[in-house]
């Protein structure tokens, strides 16, 4: 049985060559995806609780450095999901878009 979820803001899933990560609390996560208003990131160790607040920076391939801060609303299969506090740049979401086109023209 499929799982459906509806987004209400576009979401880019990176691939495991190129993903981005989020250095928080001393520890350094692998990001799966972003969007504007939040991040999903991997933490199968020690998973965190709803409600909890992240603090952290995103270190994107493209060298692009972000302070971030977010409420965690989801934990799926060792993923987390953030909702970010401050939105990040739309035109940052269409440049790791561009670029994972232009990286992986046979993925979309």
């Amino acid at each position: 049985m499929a799982i459906e979820f509806n987004r209400a803001h576009y979401r880019v899933t990176y691939p495991v060559a190129v993903r981005p990560t989020l250095d928080w609390e001393g520890r350094s996560s692998v990001v799966v995806d972003v969007s504007e208003h939040g991040i999903g990131f991997l933490h199968p160790d020690a998973p965190a609780e709803i409600g909890t607040i992240v603090r952290g920076i995103l270190r994107f391939r493209s060298s692009q450095v972000i302070a971030v801060a977010g409420t965690v609303v989801r934990v799926f299969d060792g993923v987390v999901g953030v909702r970010l506090r401050t939105e990040l740049p739309y035109s940052l979401i269409m440049e790791e878009q561009l670029y994972l086109q232009k990286r992986f023209p046979t993925r979309w």
